[in-house]
């Protein structure tokens, strides 16, 4: 994701650590940014990674 979309994820830690993720940010958030993650992992998904 960093990459690509220049969006950083981390991992959780705890019991959940291999189910779920943060994702952080820094400022103001928009819709834009939302629809950015949300189709990046769309893509990830598709190309099996995810």
């Amino acid at each position: 994701l960093k990459d690509e979309y220049g969006i950083w994820i981390c991992p959780n830690g705890g019991e959940m650590k291999e189910t779920i993720f943060r994702v952080g940010h820094i400022g103001a958030l928009t819709k834009e940014d939302n629809s950015t993650l949300v189709n990046a992992f769309k893509d990830l998904q598709k190309r099996g990674l995810l």
